[in-house]
Formats: structure tokens, sequence, C-alpha cells
């Protein structure tokens, strides 16, 4: 899938995968057929580089969420002052606001790639007339 100077996709660079057969009597496979109905559209595309940017960036704070949650709850029992134990709660708390919107994040943008082409794939099927 390439990305032309005005944001399209073009999908031109597709491989041949595991599940291309010959069609009878010649003709190109039903693989074959989708890749070149794909490159024929001209499809707005999210840039690849900032989708895997933003999913590491997910990745991360959903774990440094993690462990700022442990750090809180760790900080909280080792100590019997009220006040270093709500301060320490506090801590725990924005960990696992960062943890779910780290998750959230990540998710969003690591499958966007997929489902953006399981969509394109679901209207092709769509598209095509039934067979008998």
């Amino acid at each position: 899938m390439s990305i032309e100077a005005d944001g399209t996709t073009r999908a031109s660079e597709y491989q041949a995968g595991a599940g291309d057969r010959p069609v009878p009597g010649g003709g190109t496979s039903r693989s074959d057929a989708f890749r070149a109905q794909v490159a024929e559209l001209r499809i707005p595309a999210g840039v690849p580089t900032r989708d895997r940017a933003l999913a590491r960036l997910g990745m991360v704070l959903a774990v440094v969420g993690i462990g700022l949650t442990v750090v809180g709850y760790l900080l909280s029992h080792n100590t019997d002052n009220p006040l270093n134990q709500n301060d320490a709660l506090v801590v725990a708390v924005i960990g696992v606001a960062c943890a779910v919107v780290g998750s959230a994040v990540f998710l969003r943008f690591s499958l966007s790639q997929f489902l953006r082409l399981w969509l394109m794939r679901l209207i092709h099927e769509q598209q095509r007339p039934p067979e008998d």
C-alpha cells in the first residue's frame, strides 16, 4: 500500500497470498481482481508512521500507568501517616488513569490499519454479484 502526495492510498504493492487460486479458464484469481479494484480506489489513509508512533506511545503510557499504580500502592502501605497515604493513593489513581488512557490509545492505533483493510475487503465482497 502506498500513500500518494494528496494523502490517498494506492494498493498496488500487495503481494499474492497463500489463498490465491487460478480461476478455471486461465483467468486471474479473485485476489488479483480484488487488488486491481482496490488499486483503482483512492481511499484517504492515515499516516503509518504516526499511527505506529501513537500505538507505541499508548503502550508506554499503559506500562508507566501500571508502574505508577504499583508504586502508589506500595508507598501507601509502607507508612502510618495518613497524609502520606493519601498522597500515595493519588499517585496510584493517576497511574490507573494513565493505564486506561494508554490502553485505549494503543488499541485504537494498533487496530486502525487492520480494520481499514478489512472494511475495503468487505465492501469489495458486497459489490461483487452473487455466484450461482
